[in-house]
């Protein structure tokens, strides 16, 4: 085993969080358990708000070609007035 694996090793025995996790994380005094629920939370929290942006934006293509969400709207019109299927 490497030096840096025996590190992470002996630092998940005695319930710490291994340094090179702490190194590519945020700062944290919690214990492995506790570190882990917190970073499982954390991760829970920002897919939310990722999902809850997504929804927010809607089309991004609307926005970059608004001209789609017009024609697309127009064809709904027709096919509504004109009981027939839309292009």
């Amino acid at each position: 085993m490497s030096g840096e694996a025996e590190a992470a090793f002996r630092a998940i025995a005695l319930n710490r969080v291994p340094a090179a996790w702490a190194a590519a994380s945020y700062p944290s005094l919690l214990s492995l358990g506790a570190y882990i629920a917190d970073l499982a939370a954390r991760v829970a929290m920002l897919r939310a708000r990722a999902r809850a942006a997504a929804l927010q934006l809607g089309s991004l293509g609307l926005h970059a070609q608004p001209h789609r969400g017009s024609t697309r709207r127009l064809q709904h019109h027709r096919a509504v007035r004109l009981r027939a299927a839309a292009d």
